[in-house]
């Protein structure tokens, strides 16, 4: 799936080194996936004995069925990826660990598309589609977020304001009512 090419990019992009002098796109990923957390709190990393303790619970169903389904696709590509391009993707690299671990960053950091704005026809130009969006994704969240995050051209028309600094389209959050100097900003 699209989502597992994302999950192999991450790990390659954090697992390199960041090579040009000129830093450039690959850099930039490379840079923020090395910012994330080395571990998440997520099932997927919790402990046996904590585990066990969802035995027989509907979460414990759903979770085994997440973990099945990541580690065949895990198996789907490695060994035979590491053993078809070993300089590309060495075994040391590309483990089932940092595939868990770029699974959890996706899981933790995605937005739905929908933020990237509306088509002429005022419908949602990627909704349903998953994006990172860098820093964003570091706000916290709620579902009843004082928050949204959105694609803003600047312009009117959604296009670039020229008497703005930005030279195109940037995500902005934007707040849904008034914040407190020093009060936490939730999104969702």
């Amino acid at each position: 799936s699209d989502r597992t090419l994302c999950y192999v990019c991450m790990v390659y992009l954090r697992t390199s080194p960041s090579s040009s002098p000129a830093p450039g796109l690959q850099d930039f990923w490379s840079l923020y996936f090395k910012s994330l957390p080395d571990v998440y709190t997520d099932p997927l990393w919790w402990s046996h004995e904590d585990l066990r303790l969802l035995t027989g619970s509907a979460m414990d169903s759903s979770l085994a069925t997440r973990s099945s389904n990541l580690q065949r696709s895990y198996n789907t590509l490695f060994p035979i990826l590491t053993d078809e391009y070993p300089d590309m993707f060495p075994a040391a690299k590309f483990t089932w660990s940092n595939f868990v671990w770029a699974h959890s960053s996706w899981w933790s950091r995605v937005f739905d598309g929908a933020v990237m704005g509306t088509g002429p026809d005022g419908a949602a130009t990627h909704e349903g589609e998953e994006v990172m969006l860098p820093l964003v994704d570091m706000a916290n969240h709620r579902c009843d977020e004082e928050a949204c995050a959105k694609v803003d051209g600047g312009g009117a028309d959604g296009g670039v304001d020229p008497s703005s600094s930005s030279s195109g389209p940037c995500v902005v959050l934007r707040a849904k009512r008034d914040i407190l100097k020093g009060e936490e900003i939730l999104q969702c």
